[in-house]
């Protein structure tokens, strides 16, 4: 395994990657100051790219390749135009409530996006929330405390959940052509005083995870649950992980450096790295909430 930390930058709290392939480059955002950073392969360069005022709890890009924040005050599509990025101002859907906050989502195979939300006092009235062209939203899992990493299997059957203070993740059948889970269970619980944060899932159907307060990233047997191998990471706070590169593997891993534990922070916390030679990974799916 190599670890490169994109320099000597650090973020409050960097999550949600994910792999931008047209622009051969990886997207990542720092969720308390509003602002969605990329690094580019091409030039090896940093930039914020979209910022502001409103928290962004999660991000995906659509169909036509363009970015949509999920912020607390609703979802917004991004446009670009020499270069530059727009925040249309028309919200797609106002969500979430008052005192809550979008965390982490993803894209199914048909396009619906599935965002976790989160309360600010994490208590467990969270729930997860399924977003789909010409339908109202709806709510697929009630009382979580954080919902974190999500993942597919690679036939779309399973659906992967991590509820981080419960330090566990869940396994689902996922009817992919109604949207809707069954059979919940729990396919893996952290044992160590860190919790599973993000989540990806490689080109072999395993499981990647990042520890939250361990520094490590996990990657776990999908059938059993297993522990097949720890990477140790110099960052104690990681949050999440992605698949990317031309040939989906390089993992661009992001940290934050809030905790409640501020005396055991390293000086690599809050930094996003770049990490080779643990798997190959696969592309993510893509929104198609609207035309």
């Amino acid at each position: 395994m190599v670890v490169i930390p994109l320099g000597s930058d650090t973020y409050e709290l960097a999550e949600n990657p994910l792999w931008w392939e047209s622009k051969n480059s990886f997207l990542w955002v720092d969720i308390e100051q509003g602002n969605i950073f990329k690094y580019s392969l091409l030039d090896n360069t940093v930039e914020c790219i979209i910022s502001t005022p409103h928290r962004i709890g999660a991000f995906v890009l659509n169909q036509n390749d363009n970015i949509l924040l999920l912020t607390e005050k609703g979802i917004l599509r991004v446009k670009e135009k020499d270069n530059e990025y727009i925040i249309d101002s028309n919200y797609l859907y106002y969500y979430p409530l008052t005192g809550e906050r979008f965390n982490d989502a993803i894209c199914d195979r048909y396009g619906r996006i599935i965002a976790g939300i989160k309360r600010d006092d994490n208590s467990n009235q969270g729930r997860v929330v399924i977003f789909e062209k010409g339908k109202r939203s709806r709510v697929l899992i009630e009382n979580i405390q954080i919902s974190n990493g999500m993942g597919f299997s690679n036939d779309s059957k399973i659906f992967y959940h991590t509820d981080s203070l419960r330090k566990e993740i869940f396994k689902y059948d996922y009817n992919i052509k109604l949207g809707k889970i069954s059979n919940r269970r729990v396919l893996y619980k952290n044992t160590g005083v860190g919790v599973p944060d993000g989540m990806t899932v490689d080109a072999n159907n395993n499981i990647f995870t990042c520890i939250w307060d361990e520094g490590k990233i996990l990657k776990i047997d999908p059938n059993h649950g297993k522990i097949i191998k720890e990477y140790l990471l110099p960052c104690k706070c990681c949050s999440s992980l992605i698949f990317g590169g031309c040939n989906l593997e390089k993992i661009l891993v992001t940290s934050a450096k809030v905790s409640i534990d501020k005396a055991s922070l390293t000086a690599d916390d809050g930094k996003v790295f770049i990490v080779e030679n643990i798997s190959k990974g696969r592309l993510e799916y893509k929104a198609k909430i609207y035309d």
